[in-house]
């Protein structure tokens, strides 16, 4: 099988994106293995499930995602102050020990 479609096999199968040889592997390891066949059922279902219900509504407003962003950036920010706090305690204690 194609390195590429290791860990991703179920989703091309069901999307019908497999080789011929690839597609005859495939075959015969769902013919063999009742936890492949299991995952390809569910997804084929999750599938179904996705393409019967009604798209979820998504924002589109500028100020949503201005929102959102300075949200993320605040978080980013926090980390970044904290990790300078932590590296410049470390730089203290290194000063302090090599005294």
């Amino acid at each position: 099988m194609n390195k590429r479609l290791d860990k991703l096999w179920w989703v091309d199968f069901i999307e019908g994106d497999l080789s011929e040889a690839d597609l005859k592997q495939v075959e015969m390891i769902l013919k063999n293995s009742e936890t492949d066949q299991l995952i390809v059922d569910n997804l084929e279902r999750l599938r179904q499930i996705l393409k019967n219900n009604d798209p979820i509504d998504v924002p589109v407003k500028d100020e949503y995602f201005e929102d959102l962003t300075a949200r993320i950036m605040n978080q980013v920010e926090g980390l970044t102050e904290e990790k300078e706090n932590i590296e410049s305690e470390k730089i203290n204690n290194l000063r302090h020990f090599s005294k």
